[in-house]
């Protein structure tokens, strides 16, 4: 995986965890969800392409015997980590790889999970449309790919009320913080203070933006760098169909496992003009498409 801070996290292995933390929450049930579109009796390989620590590449292997499943990564570190965390498996291995080059597989199932808004953040939308069409091409006529990542959220310039639980909260990392920190425009129209929380005016992108990064400990720098609303359900139709792909399932869905583990409780949102309670801000995109 093309990470923006590979450089920081060569010389800062702190760093690297950080990442591998982040990446490896909610693995069992990434891992589950992906497992429902492929077939139990599938054959061939599976490219896990970004793998990171490697938590949902052994999951899949667990559950898919027939598949050999190969990590692929361009962070020499997370190979280390996920080769360290993950032997053992005779269907599981790990290399290195970047995701806008074809890998020559003929892969059975090209898996892109949480990669996509790191290239954004290099190159834009061409940059991923690069990564869709490497994938494709790495693909076996009738080949799956699956797409997991962040997403422009429905009705993203709505003004909103973003409250933050005191308790929550940790020094230098306020929503006010990182909208002044972040490498990217965020609208902030300004907070208020109660006892148990602070309340933030700001809109649904900004709300999406900070409640899906608050908690990404040592990695809080690299992350201000990264626009997570990257791209619309729109933009991925496109691109797939560019790359040569058949859509056989495209959803925008909540984020279950960051919504109890990370906001419920912590993380509120309300209407600007009446005070309504919005649903939290923690969106993906799930995509699956087949090469014709």
């Amino acid at each position: 995986m093309p990470m923006p801070e590979a450089a920081a996290c060569a010389e800062l292995p702190q760093l690297v965890q950080s990442y591998a933390d982040g990446l490896a929450a909610g693995a069992g049930c990434k891992a589950a969800l992906f497992a429902r579109w492929i077939a139990a009796d599938a054959t061939g390989t599976l490219l896990d392409i970004g793998c990171g620590p490697g938590a949902v590449a052994a999951g899949l292997a667990a559950v898919r015997p027939g598949l050999r499943v190969l990590g692929i990564d361009a962070h020499p570190g997370m190979l280390a980590m996920a080769t360290a965390h993950h032997d053992g498996l005779p269907n599981l291995g790990f290399r290195l790889g970047h995701a806008d080059r074809p890998l020559g597989a003929e892969a059975a199932v090209c898996l892109l999970s949480s990669v996509l808004h790191e290239l954004a953040a290099q190159g834009g939308l061409p940059a991923v449309a690069t990564a869709l069409r490497a994938a494709a091409a790495s693909l076996r006529r009738g080949g799956r790919l699956i797409v997991r990542d962040f997403v422009r959220p429905v009705g993203a310039a709505t003004a909103v009320v973003l409250r933050h639980a005191r308790h929550d909260m940790q020094r230098g990392r306020s929503f006010a913080d990182f909208a002044h920190a972040a490498a990217f425009a965020v609208r902030f129209d300004g907070a208020s203070s109660a006892p148990d929380a602070l309340s933030y005016r700001t809109d649904v992108e900004g709300a999406y933006e900070y409640a899906l990064r608050k908690d990404c400990g040592d990695a809080w720098a690299a992350e201000l760098g990264q626009r997570y609303a990257f791209w619309s359900e729109a933009d991925c139709r496109r691109l797939l169909h560019d790359a040569g792909l058949r859509i056989v399932h495209l959803a925008v869905m909540d984020d279950s496992w960051v919504v109890a583990h990370r906001l419920c409780g912590r993380l509120s949102l309300h209407d600007a003009t009446n005070a309504a309670p919005r649903p939290l801000p923690a969106v993906k995109l799930f995509a699956v498409a087949d090469r014709a």
